[in-house]
């Protein structure tokens, strides 16, 4: 692939290709194939971002593999995304990185500087959202943001969030992350007057246990399962009439 790019920098400068033409073959050129993935490498003159690795579901090797592919194509930063504690210290093995364990993110290679066109706000309810919002700010970090992190700042607590109104009104973008709060964002979106990500956590907890199959029914002559279901939820007084209604549109008997 090198060479193929190294040919078309020749034709350029040789006067055989004009720049538009050669970049755009750039842009077209796919990806690598290294059998259990194919690894988009231009994804970055394309779209601005180089492609992330999403390490859930993939092995350690797996994700080595991709990222010393990516790294010889050129890729200066890598991130790794829900990288669990036990592939972080496998792969650290084999490649140079920083492990973030409360965000669960992996970045190789340097953090790019800011670009300087903004500032990125990330806002949390509460203490137990940092990962959550950590996982967004490193991001936009890796991707050259500058961020600024406000961290408990919930609206059971409004002076919190009021102390921070200089950084609120000169965000860029703000990113509020409120797993048991709703009202951050609406609060955040009032005093901002740029654009709010209300970013959540799953609010419920749902434990499945299986019946045994009664033989003796069988009604309309299908397998019919018996299923107990445990859900908690906090400050929603209608988490049960919701829970009964998304299993009822997916034509489960309750």
């Amino acid at each position: 692939m090198n060479s193929d790019i190294k040919l078309l920098l020749e034709k350029v400068r040789d006067g055989k290709t004009s720049i538009d033409e050669a970049l755009l073959e750039i842009k077209k050129e796919p990806f690598e194939d290294i059998g259990y993935a194919k690894i988009d490498l231009h994804r970055k003159v394309r779209q601005g971002a180089a492609e992330v690795i999403y390490g859930a579901g993939k092995s350690a090797d797996q994700i080595i593999g991709i990222v010393k592919a990516m790294q010889k194509a050129g890729q200066n930063t890598i991130l790794i995304t829900r990288l669990d504690e036990n592939k972080a210290e496998c792969i650290s093995k084999e490649v140079e990185f920083d492990y973030r364990k409360e965000a669960k993110i992996g970045i190789v290679g340097k953090m790019p500087e800011a670009s300087g066109r903004g500032t990125i706000v990330v806002a949390t309810g509460g203490t137990s959202d940092i990962p959550v919002a950590e996982e967004a700010a490193l991001t936009a970090e890796v991707l050259g943001n500058k961020v600024v992190r406000l961290y408990d700042v919930g609206v059971s607590g409004l002076h919190r969030l009021l102390s921070h109104m200089d950084e609120i009104m000169s965000a860029s973008v703000i990113v509020a992350v409120a797993g048991m709060e709703g009202a951050l964002a609406s609060v955040i979106g009032g005093l901002a007057d740029c654009p709010v990500i209300a970013g959540t956590k799953h609010e419920r907890t749902i434990n499945v246990s299986w019946a045994p199959v009664d033989p003796a029914n069988t009604a309309r002559k299908m397998k019919l399962y018996t299923a107990k279901l445990k859900a908690e939820g906090v400050d929603r007084e209608d988490l049960l009439a919701d829970t009964t209604h998304a299993l009822s549109l997916e034509g489960a008997g309750i």
